[in-house]
């Protein structure tokens, strides 16, 4: 539009430039917002795929509820925990989103989601054995209370996180707060519930495969393009900017994503090799997901040369954790804890070292040693956070021994016990005989 051919004032002018430019930051938040439904459910899908066959439609039907439920709850307290004003600790206004503009509905859509993928990520991790009613109570706490208090401490402008850091905000319109919220949930999970019926026998790992390959590479693709965006839109309103600086931090976000994963991805079928000669499938996936994981806080910040050395540590860091957790054996099912709390404290102490012009290997200096301690002692307070508050809340559900299914439930499979269904039809010839469920709860 030519503003001289309509007679606009100065100011009539940059009312309206600014209109523009929040109009496409909104529709540009929403966009990357609709990616991020890929990344729900490219997680779903892929969890679906690593677990046995015969508890698929459990698994779909217990993340479905955790869509539903952890959107609810985050309207309904969650964002106003995460983003009310209050205090350095936690919002406390802004219920149901009453005093709200309704300009910022978008921002919200974009953080609900967030939620519901931080809760999804943990039911990897406790799959095939978690009740109706434990993973629904656990959902309503971490997504009302554990989930968004972290927020608040990581991005709200009165948060702790937030105004205590010299050199810039924490995890600045990164994703590592969420990837290390769930993962240390994840962590406490297994950790109080247990392992599956027959995981270990005298002591022994017993190897449970993937029923489906196709579905983890479906689903682990569909997440590695969500989280492509949800490192280029978390926590972030703006988009454009005169000075063209958002644009280029966008740009640089994916490409130092897309670098990251690839580096991530050939990395762990590589150590897998020199362990036992053979690759798997899944390794190539849980390598994408961990390099996305491990550059979520510094992808728009990192040189690309820096990403793929992020991504390949992120993925050597991943299989060495993998082999830790089943050492001590702790049972998770779809390597929650060492694709996304490793990956996240990896990235953390990632950002301050190789962040572009301020990291300590640009600037040996007091105030790059101190951003880096800053990030540490972050990183280990959020940790603290979610694992003690995640298991407390899980020790009190299984205390009213409502935490895990019963032993005939989980040697049958979950499909028909509780559902009276399965997710594939040679599965229910096989099963006729399956005891129902007296309730499903």
């Amino acid at each position: 539009m030519d503003l001289v051919s309509v007679n606009l004032t100065v100011e009539e002018a940059e009312i309206l430039i600014v209109c523009n430019e929040s109009s496409i930051d909104q529709a540009f938040l929403l966009f990357g917002s609709f990616f991020l439904l890929f990344l729900i459910v490219g997680m779903i899908v892929m969890q679906a795929g690593i677990i046995s066959a015969k508890n698929v439609s459990y698994m779909l039907f217990e993340n479905m509820t955790k869509v539903l439920v952890a959107s609810v709850t985050f309207f309904i307290v969650g964002y106003a925990f995460a983003f009310g004003d209050s205090s350095f600790f936690l919002g406390a206004s802004n219920f149901f989103l009453v005093e709200e503009d309704r300009c910022r509905y978008g921002f919200f859509f974009l953080q609900s989601l967030v939620t519901v993928f931080a809760t999804v990520i943990w039911s990897g991790a406790t799959a095939s054995r978690m009740s109706m009613k434990g993973f629904i109570i656990s959902t309503v706490v971490f997504a009302g209370f554990i989930y968004p208090v972290s927020v608040h401490w990581l991005w709200h402008e009165e948060g702790w996180l937030n105004k205590g850091d010299r050199n810039g905000r924490f995890d600045d319109r990164g994703g590592v707060g969420v990837h290390l919220v769930s993962g240390a949930c994840a962590l406490a999970g297994v950790y109080v519930i247990g392992p599956r019926r027959f995981r270990f026998r005298q002591g022994m790992l017993v190897d449970i495969k993937p029923h489906s390959l196709p579905l983890v590479l479906l689903g682990g693709f569909f997440a590695f393009i969500g989280l492509m965006a949800l490192n280029t839109v978390a926590n972030r309103d703006t988009f454009v900017d005169t000075t063209g600086g958002e644009g280029r931090a966008i740009v640089n976000a994916v490409a130092g994503t897309f670098i990251a994963a690839t580096g991530g991805g050939l990395t762990v079928p590589v150590m897998r090799f020199f362990q036992t000669r053979r690759v798997r499938l899944q390794d190539i996936v849980y390598g994408l997901l961990v390099g996305c994981v491990a550059i979520s806080g510094d992808a728009q910040d990192s040189e690309l040369w820096a990403a793929l050395l992020i991504g390949c540590i992120a993925g050597a860091l991943q299989h060495f954790a993998s082999r830790f957790v089943r050492n001590r054996q702790l049972d998770d099912a779809c390597d929650v804890v060492s694709i996304h709390l490793v990956g996240a404290l990896w990235g953390l102490i990632a950002h301050p070292l190789l962040k572009q012009d301020t990291g300590i290997v640009y600037s040996w200096s007091s105030e790059a040693f101190g951003d880096l301690g800053w990030h540490i002692a972050g990183g280990l307070s959020l940790c603290a956070w979610s694992f003690l508050l995640s298991w407390l809340m899980f020790v009190v559900i299984k205390k009213k021994k409502i935490l895990r299914v019963e032993y005939d439930a989980e040697a049958a499979g979950l499909d028909g016990f509780f559902h009276g269904e399965y997710a594939y039809v040679s599965l229910e010839s096989r099963n006729t005989k399956a005891k129902p469920a007296n309730s499903i709860l």
